[in-house]
């Protein structure tokens, strides 16, 4: 379980597969002790940096409205 976690491409993919794969190793465990749960800082405990969001002003927004109002139907 614990492969296939690493298997995704950013930090942020791979501390949430493991986090799933942990809540599906605690169900699993509740039912047969001999099932292993692996520790949630398995992958490291770095901490991750949130972007900012982009605040978009009046002006962009209605550029972005005439632009998206100029579309033509794909299909």
């Amino acid at each position: 379980m614990l492969e296939w976690a690493t298997l995704a491409r950013t930090p942020q993919q791979r501390r949430n597969r493991l986090l799933t794969v942990r809540r599906f190793a605690l169900a699993l465990s509740a039912e047969e002790s001999r099932h292993e749960v692996p520790a949630a800082a398995a992958l490291g405990c770095r901490l991750f940096k949130w972007r900012i969001p982009h605040l978009y002003t009046a002006d962009e927004i209605a550029a972005l409205m005439q632009a998206a109002a100029a579309l033509k139907p794909s299909g």
